[in-house]
């Protein structure tokens, strides 16, 4: 009879270890995605589309045309998953609720990544104080 207790007690143990690990694991996915907010410097050079995949998905992500201030050009960006795909981040900051970005298309962007992510379009974007 003793071993028998034995014998439960190791697959009572057994149980509560795979129900911890369960719950580590679950508590860990929970984790990853509630905390998926990603600093705004890091969304330059990306396409609008990939950007918005980086935030979380309750957080709103308004997208500016910066074509007419840097390129000269008018601005073209409607806001349909073409153009999240065509049009390249310049510039980003990230508020309580919310993402804001500044793009260019593409095919005239890539260029200007390496001035972007020193922050020469910084100062058309304008974030709340201590905002990125």
């Amino acid at each position: 009879m003793h071993i028998q207790n034995r014998y439960e007690q190791f697959h009572v143990r057994r149980r509560l270890i795979a129900l911890f690990i369960a719950g580590l694991t679950l508590l860990g996915a929970c984790t990853s995605s509630d905390e998926k907010v990603t600093a705004p410097e890091k969304l330059i050079g990306l396409s609008v589309f990939q950007a918005q995949q980086e935030r979380p998905e309750d957080e709103a992500f308004l997208t500016y045309d910066l074509s007419p201030a840097v390129l000269n050009k008018e601005p073209t960006y409607s806001g349909d998953l073409d153009d999240a795909r065509d049009f390249v981040v310049l510039a980003a900051c990230h508020e309580e609720g919310g993402f804001a970005v500044l793009a260019v298309p593409e095919v005239d962007g890539h260029a200007l990544v390496e001035e972007a992510k020193k922050g020469v379009f910084q100062k058309y974007l304008h974030c709340l104080e201590g905002a990125g």
